[in-house]
C-alpha cells in the first residue's frame, strides 16, 4: 500500500498512480491518494488490471481517467472509495458509456459539493451516475458519504457506521506507509 498526495504538475502529469502503455495484470490495492493536480488513477492502455480497495480523493480534474479506447477488457474497479469535491468521478476519453471495456462495481462514490448526481465524462460530454448504471457500470456501487473522520483535513479513516463496509471495503492501516530502509 501507498500514501500518495500533493502531486502537482505544470501542464502534463500530476497523477497519483499512472499505468502506462501495456500495463497488464497489475493489482492496485490499499492505497490512499489525494490532493493531486490531475487524476488519482490514470490508465493509458493495458489489460486485466485490478484497482481495488483504494481511497481516491480530491483530484484537480477527475478521480479516475481512461485515455485510450480498447477492444479488450482493461480494468476492474471494485470496492474503492471515490471522493470528489466538485469534479467528475470518471473520465473516459474518446469512449461512450456504451463502449466501456472495464468493470466498475461495488464502489462508493461521493461528491461533497454536489447535491445532485455524480458526474462522468465520456465522448458525448457529461453523464450521470444513473446513465452509467443504465449501461451496466457501477453494479452494486452506491452514492453516499463514506463518513471519513475529517476529509478536509485529509484524515481518511472511516467510522464503524460507514456505508463503505456495505460495498465490501476493507479498512487498512496506512500509518506505517513510506520509504523502507
Amino acid at each position: 500500500y501507498n500514501l500518495i498526495h500533493d502531486v502537482k504538475s505544470l501542464e502534463y502529469g500530476g497523477w497519483a498512480i499512472y499505468n502506462d502503455e501495456g500495463s497488464s495484470g497489475i493489482v492496485v490495492e490499499n492505497n490512499v491518494c489525494y490532493n493531486v493536480s490531475e487524476n488519482c488513477y490514470h490508465m493509458n492502455y493495458g489489460t486485466s488490471n485490478l484497482i481495488r480497495n483504494n481511497i481516491f480523493a480530491f483530484a484537480g480534474k477527475e478521480i479516475l481517467r481512461v485515455t485510450k479506447p480498447e477492444k479488450h477488457l482493461s480494468n476492474f474497479y471494485e470496492n474503492n472509495i471515490l471522493y470528489s469535491s466538485g469534479g467528475p468521478i470518471h473520465r473516459f476519453e474518446l469512449l461512450q458509456l456504451e463502449e466501456m471495456n472495464f468493470f466498475c462495481r461495488g464502489n462508493i462514490l461521493f461528491d461533497s459539493s454536489r447535491k445532485g448526481d455524480i458526474l462522468y465524462i465520456d465522448a458525448d460530454g457529461f453523464r450521470s451516475f444513473s446513465d452509467a448504471r443504465e449501461k451496466g457500470l457501477e453494479e452494486g456501487s452506491i452514492v453516499a458519504d463514506p463518513l471519513f473522520s475529517d476529509a478536509d483535513g485529509y484524515n481518511f479513516s472511516i467510522s464503524k457506521d460507514s456505508p463503505a463496509f456495505d460495498i465490501g471495503f476493507k479498512p487498512f492501516d496506512i500509518s506505517d506507509a513510506g520509504v523502507r530502509k
